[in-house]
Order: C-alpha cells, then structure tokens, then sequence
C-alpha cells in the first residue's frame, strides 16, 4: 500500500482507541490516513467528492452516497472529520476521530 511508505520502522496502527486507553495510554485523537496511488483527482471534482449523489461513474454504475455516508458517519456520529488531499501520484484520505 502507498500510505505504508510513511510510516517510520517502529510506527504502529492503532486500531480501538478505546481499547489503548484500557492500558494506560492517552491519546486525545486518532489519525487515519489511506493513499493510492492511481493518479490525482481533478480540483473540480474534489469540491463536489463528498456531497450526495455526487459520482462520476456512469448512472447504472454508481449511486453517489458512498464517500457522503462515509462522512456522515464519521463527522455527525463520531465527531470526527473527513478530508481529501491529491498527492504525487494518487489520492490521500485524512480521518481524525
């Protein structure tokens, strides 16, 4: 995976952090970040990524609610946030909860 390139040798994933805070660690946000790298995303098209019904694939192929639920989810359940950024050479998704 592209995004494994930025870890350091002795980084860890934290997966629950509830389950971290069980054994005596605080951490006061969790960060994940997945990339690719299949090429960037036009400007234009990361303004609308997020909105509903928003999808650049053809009608029968796509409904446009998969990265809006996912922010959704994320920012009014979890009390998180969503971000996209283009790359080099692909994609990189930011999620803080």
């Amino acid at each position: 995976m592209n995004s494994l390139r930025f870890f350091k040798e002795e980084s860890h994933i934290l997966i629950n952090k509830e389950a971290a805070r069980r054994i005596k660690y605080e951490i006061p946000e969790t960060l994940l970040g997945i990339a690719n790298n299949a090429g960037s995303i036009p400007e234009k098209i990361l303004e609308n990524i997020f909105d509903s019904y928003f999808t650049t694939k053809q009608q029968s192929k796509g409904t446009g609610l998969g990265l809006y639920m996912a922010k959704t989810i994320i920012e009014q359940n979890m009390g998180g946030k969503i971000s996209i950024k283009n790359l080099d050479d692909g994609v990189s998704f930011i999620i803080e909860i």
